[in-house]
């Protein structure tokens, strides 16, 4: 029998376990209901027949006094008690013969045997019941009084026995109706009895059986599970161990590949050969990309990704994003704007990394889909309680826009809106699966609103602990409240009201003017602080509106200050003429609230030259002392690339190499190098192992040592820092990274 086949045979016997339960109980109530109420009637016939026979004795008696003594004085108070106790005595015979409902006597009270004995009893009653009328009515005569004592006495004689009979009679049915009630409780119990062993053999026996048989394979199921846990949690294991391995074995070779395309791409190239090597370096950068999206998508499936909360400085963050994705932004000559709203804190409590990561996807995807007009990050505040914050972030373009039926699809993993989409822009469809997913860990979600042919705008809220010390330090506020009024140029109506909105901040009146000309008309006939001018305009781009400024408008450097805003792509175009058009600062855009009151606070500051900022290149050497540095890595191209980066910088380092960790031990007993770039996967001994023995020996322990690690799983940072290494860098190693670094532990 199935489950559900026994599971309807059950019920059905339930049901019918529960009617004739049912049934019992009704009839028990029945029963001793009736039984109630004829006890009730039993007992007020059975006291109410016996005085029957009390009050015939008092009637005779009375009557008998009455017929001997009827002239004298008391014959009065006796015809009067003889009056009550005949109405008494009639009222109850026939109460007893043909019931009362008052009483509580049935009519049909009584059996045939009593109305037989009723029947026999009848003659002397009424043989009774004359004789006392004649005395009540007074109709006795002297001579009839001795005829009258006589019958009297007979009658009362015949009744008295009679009475008695009826009596035990109504106490002998009485105790009869009692047995057949204890009968019929007894016959109930044993019917309910016999119902629950039915029950326990046809129900409770059948489901215990089947119960037993569930727990037992319920058991042996749970037994398989175990064991498929336990393999599923190996092969999740080997899987990550896989993946790790294959991991470091895919970023060897691409650190040599990014690693040496980023130093040639430095050097002097023809134009030819610097767009091929960009190639090389773009498709190795997109194959590194792939790859940590696959080690992303893993580790969240496996539930191994956390999250570590650090004070993070959100307005660095955006800034570095911006960094990140505006040199695809110049290529393609799209407006790259960022707005912070005025009360966002100066820091929140999240993960720097991942809330990075999700940002430049969204970013770079606004960037991939989007061939003109603006992409626009926006980070505000939506509400605030004391420190706790939550704050909006939303990444707007003006792209191709995504079709509503196929906005669901998109955050599924490996999907993208269509084929052709993937054909046309590339993708691995993971980006937005990966970017939820981390959201999800932060109790938030991707939103989607988009229009095809306009653009989309991909956002998402946090709820994050923050702290806010304040845009500007005193004197940077006092700085800049000498402005009194700035005038912003821009073609772009989003930028202008962003600038508007951080000079407000400050208390700063401002005007816009959205092309050259119309500056222009301004700056002849209004008077204004400073001018921040775009570059790339329509008509009248931003050297030609400051030549015009200069010349026309006879403004020299002194008398007004311009900051000129541009893309890195226009850097080479702008630089040649900087000091010749007196521009007092080039930002390239977009700009940051906190950038910006910096460099107005200077401009203000009159003890203070404002020369052109130089950009670090990670073609400046570093020292020309003799550095000692060791090379541990057991990969060769992996340690001639990091010889050749560090020949850059260090000419005049002494490089030393080891293969392995046992080397390194040796080696760097030996040779007690200035710095140490330890790989971690080696031959013979591990980069954590040879740097715990390294630090076993006291003189070594101030000597850095700077991890170079291909592992991404979560904790390697921590893990090398553990071991005693200094710092950490993942490959692929690219040269401004080392820079970076090398500046943290090369002195001179």
């Amino acid at each position: 029998m199935t489950d559900h086949q026994f599971i309807r045979s059950l019920a059905g016997r339930y049901v019918i376990a529960l009617l004739l339960i049912a049934s019992s109980i009704l009839t028990s109530y029945f029963i001793i209901g009736n039984s109630v109420e004829s006890q009730r009637s039993d007992a007020v016939v059975i006291n109410l027949a016996g005085r029957q026979r009390m009050l015939s004795q008092k009637i005779a008696k009375d009557a008998l006094l009455l017929l001997n003594r009827r002239d004298s004085s008391s014959s009065t108070s006796n015809t009067f008690q003889l009056e009550m106790d005949y109405a008494e005595w009639t009222y109850a015979h026939e109460a007893l013969m043909s019931g009362n409902d008052s009483l509580g006597i049935p009519n049909d009270y009584n059996s045939p045997e009593v109305v037989l004995l009723y029947n026999e009893l009848q003659p002397s009653y009424q043989g009774m019941k004359l004789v006392v009328e004649k005395l009540l009515n007074q109709e006795v005569a002297d001579d009839e009084a001795p005829m009258l004592i006589d019958m009297l006495l007979n009658q009362e004689a015949q009744f008295l026995p009679r009475m008695n009979g009826i009596v035990k009679q109504y106490e002998s049915e009485a105790s009869a109706k009692v047995l057949g009630m204890k009968s019929a409780e007894l016959y109930l119990l044993l019917f309910s009895l016999t119902i629950l062993v039915l029950e326990a053999i046809l129900i409770f026996l059948p489901t215990t059986r089947r119960i037993r048989k569930f727990i037992t394979a319920l058991t042996s199921k749970n037994e398989e599970l175990g064991k498929a846990k336990i393999a599923a949690e190996a092969a999740s294991e080997a899987k990550s161990n896989f993946l790790a391995n294959m991991s470091h074995e895919i970023r060897t070779p691409l650190n040599s590949v990014i690693g040496f395309s980023d130093i040639v791409l430095k050097s002097d190239l023809d134009p030819n050969q610097k767009q091929y090597l960009e190639y090389v370096s773009q498709s190795a950068d997109s194959l590194l990309d792939l790859l940590n999206d696959i080690l992303d998508f893993s580790k969240i499936e496996a539930g191994k990704l956390e999250l570590s909360l650090e004070k993070t400085d959100i307005s660095a963050l955006c800034q570095q994003i911006v960094d990140i994705v505006r040199f695809k932004t110049n290529e393609k000559n799209i407006e790259l704007l960022l707005r912070q709203s005025t009360d966002l804190p100066n820091y929140l409590y999240v993960d720097p990394i991942r809330l990075r990561q999700v940002l430049i996807n969204l970013m770079g995807n606004a960037v991939k889909f989007t061939e003109k007009g603006h992409i626009f990050l926006e980070v505000k505040v939506v509400s605030t309680n004391e420190n706790q914050y939550e704050i909006l972030f939303s990444v707007q373009d003006t792209g191709i826009g995504i079709n509503p039926s196929k906005q669901k699809k998109i955050f599924e993993a490996f999907s993208q809106e269509d084929a052709s989409t993937t054909r046309k822009f590339g993708g691995t469809g993971l980006g937005l699966s990966i970017s939820n997913s981390l959201l999800n860990l932060m109790n938030s979600q991707l939103e989607l609103t988009s229009t095809v042919g306009e653009g989309s705008t991909f956002y998402f809220t946090l709820n994050a602990t923050g702290e806010d010390v304040g845009m500007t330090t005193s004197e940077e506020s006092s700085l800049l409240s000498k402005y009194k009024h700035i005038l912003i140029v821009d073609d772009n109506h989003k930028n202008c009201e962003i600038l508007e909105e951080m000079l407000r901040l400050q208390n700063i009146d401002s005007t816009s003017c959205y092309d050259g000309m119309s500056a222009l008309d301004f700056l002849s006939k209004n008077k204004t602080d400073l001018v921040i001018s775009d570059f790339h305009m329509p008509y009248m781009n931003g050297l030609e509106f400051i030549e015009k400024v200069r010349g026309e408008l006879g403004y020299d450097q002194e008398r007004l200050k311009i900051i000129l805003l541009h893309s890195l792509s226009t850097d080479d175009e702008i630089s040649p003429r900087y000091s010749e058009l007196g521009i007092s600062k080039a930002l390239n855009k977009p700009i940051t609230s906190s950038r910006l009151f910096k460099l107005l606070a200077l401009l203000a500051d009159e003890n203070t030259t404002i020369k052109k900022a130089e950009v670090p290149s990670a073609n400046n050497v570093l020292s020309y002392q003799e550095h000692k540095i060791l090379i541990v890595d057991d990969n060769r191209t992996n340690r001639i690339l990091a010889k050749t980066m560090l020949t850059k910088l260090l000419p005049s380092a002494l490089i030393f190499e080891a293969a392995d960790g046992e080397a390194a031990v040796e080696q760097f007993a030996a040779l007690q190098p200035d710095l140490t770039l330890m790989d971690i996967q080696m031959p013979k001994l591990s980069g954590y192992d040879a740097a715990r023995k390294i630090r076993e020996v006291e003189a070594n322990i101030d000597s850095p040592i700077i991890a170079l690690t291909a592992e991404t799983l979560e904790g390697e940072k921590e893990r090398c820092l553990e071991a005693g290494m200094n710092a950490y860098l993942k490959k692929p190693l690219v040269l401004s990274t080392l820079v970076s670094e090398l500046q943290n532990w090369i002195k001179g």
